[in-house]
């Protein structure tokens, strides 16, 4: 059963919640993988994230799949950037879904949610998607609507449905899923208990930049 309830925190709100939890990369989009559009849909399957831009324990493999699920014109993806860039044209909305698949089982607990790096996020509503598999099928699902404002937005781990053991975690999804349109949005990061602060040699150790790059981030896009 997915849970409706969930969280969104401020990079000042995480930072009290987070002072001991371990930070987990688990990808920082940098090496550039898929480049999707769609109608109907797209996929780029099998990729396998390089250790430069992820911390997870052993061999992690991307799927990516893009589906335009109503209106007409072409639906956009891609990571070319170090960042998704996820883009509805302004009569269509689609869903994109990220795919992780563990080869060996991790224990997520030294943190205590999953974070994303908000680049950019336009007037159309996004919703969000986390789901966690562990290796005997247990399934956790957390969702709820992506901010304007661009920073690192937490979603705790005590607001996912009841089901998988993230102590033995070997599936993880981040789903984007434009609710009108036009919806667009950019992430340059997802994890566990990403810093909250922008920390220039947290950030240049997990390889992914700072909050300080925004401005010119949503410069580029216009």
């Amino acid at each position: 059963m997915i849970i409706n309830r969930f969280a969104i925190l401020s990079a000042g709100a995480l930072a009290l919640g987070s002072v001991h939890a371990q930070t987990i990369l688990i990808d920082n989009f940098n090496t550039a993988g898929f480049n999707l559009q769609a109608p109907p849909s797209s996929s780029d399957l099998g990729d396998i994230v390089p250790a430069t831009d992820t911390t997870l324990v052993g061999s992690v493999v991307r799927d990516v799949a893009l589906t335009q699920d109503s209106g007409s014109g072409f639906v956009q993806a891609n990571n070319a950037f170090g960042y998704v860039d996820f883009s509805n044209p302004s009569g269509a909305q689609g869903t994109l879904t990220v795919s992780y698949t563990l080869a060996t089982a991790n224990d997520l607990t030294s943190g205590n949610s999953f974070s994303f790096v908000l680049v950019n996020s336009d007037s159309g509503t996004v919703n969000y998607t986390i789901t966690v598999t562990d290796s005997a099928a247990g399934i956790s699902v957390s969702s709820g609507s992506i901010p304007i404002v661009p920073g690192v937005f937490s979603v705790l781990f005590s607001n996912f449905s009841l089901g998988a053991d993230f102590s033995d975690v070997v599936g993880i999804s981040f789903q984007l899923d434009a609710q009108t349109n036009g919806a667009d949005a950019s992430v340059d990061a997802f994890g566990i208990n990403l810093p909250p602060v922008p920390e220039a040699s947290t950030y240049a150790a997990v390889g992914f930049m700072g909050l300080a790059a925004f401005g010119a981030y949503r410069r580029a896009r216009k």
